[in-house]
This record gives structure tokens, sequence and C-alpha cells, in this order.
């Protein structure tokens, strides 16, 4: 990752790209990190290409969601 997932929960549109080797367990975490460290509890835009991206960000929505 490029960049700290504190200094990217400040920016004003927080992206987080997603692979379809991504684990959802540990993007769900990242987009549950990022809504509690941005200001206005904002969650980040997912990006996935590919249809195993899809499915892994499909699967890390679901479990942030159900978690939050």
């Amino acid at each position: 990752m490029g960049q700290d997932l504190r200094e990217l929960a400040q920016t004003d549109a927080p992206k987080l790209k997603v692979s379809g080797e991504s684990k959802p367990q540990n993007v769900a975490r990242a987009i549950q990190h990022v809504m509690r460290e941005s200001k206005e509890q904002v969650p980040p835009s997912v990006t996935a290409i590919g249809p195993a991206a899809i499915n892994q960000a499909g699967k890390a929505i679901g479990i942030a969601r159900r978690s939050a």
C-alpha cells in the first residue's frame, strides 16, 4: 500500500484499491479504519477491476457493514 491508512482517512475523498488476491477481512478492516479516522466518518470509495476483485470487494463491504 502506498499510503498509511491514517493519512488516507484525512484526505477529502479516500480511495481503496482491491485486487482479486485481496483478503476480504483485511479490506473490511481497512474500510472500518478509514471510517473511524476520517473527520466526517466517510467510507472510502472502493475500486475493483475484474470479476475476482469485484467479488472480493463485495465480500469486504458486506463484512465491514456487518461489523460497523
